[in-house]
């Protein structure tokens, strides 16, 4: 028997990123534990209509991949365990088991409560590194010998490379409200 693989396919309409993807496989050659791993990509026609497939090993790991049992009828074929990947970054109907296996609309969701774990991650090291910039602002405003103190025109420069460094600017946060 030969190995077990999955099988994306996409339809004739999404041409484009069966062959970006194909393309980033053969060019880059990926290859890492961490980065799905790739065996071939072929074009097929069944019933009149052209299938395009990429063709990868199926995870060890359990990681939903989707295939078709049915044409025209995508599946999503999880293995047993729904649990896979950092526990800390798994949304509640995961760990409490009560995730709705068949009904793919779930997997997107659990996506999303990772999503504004990692987000909340990257705000507060953001906010951190700005906080700490900041910090150090104000420590060299409280020297004690008026001289050593910065200047305003110091204490706006370096406040508006903070600005600028960080990619996190007013106007950007005015424009979001």
């Amino acid at each position: 028997m030969g190995e077990s693989v999955a099988v994306k396919i996409f339809s004739s309409r999404d041409e484009q990123s069966w062959y970006r993807e194909t393309e980033i496989y053969n060019t880059v050659q990926l290859r890492h534990d961490n980065i799905l791993g790739f065996i071939a990509s072929d074009m097929t026609s069944k019933n009149s209509s052209t299938q395009l497939w990429l063709v990868t090993p199926l995870s060890r790991a359990g990681v939903p991949s989707m295939t078709s049992s049915i044409p025209g009828l995508p599946t999503l074929d999880v293995g047993n365990n729904p649990r896979v990947g950092t526990k800390r970054y798994m949304a509640p109907e995961v760990l409490d088991e009560t995730i709705r296996m068949d009904v793919f609309e779930s997997y997107k969701q659990t996506d999303i409560w990772a999503l504004g774990l990692v987000s909340g991650k990257l705000a507060r090291r953001t906010l951190s590194m700005m906080l700490t910039a900041i910090v150090k602002i104000m420590k060299e405003c409280w020297y004690q010998s008026p001289s050593a103190r910065l200047t305003a025109l110091r204490v706006r420069k370096t406040l508006s490379k903070l600005d600028t460094d960080s990619d996190f600017s007013i106007e950007k946060l005015k424009q979001d409200i």
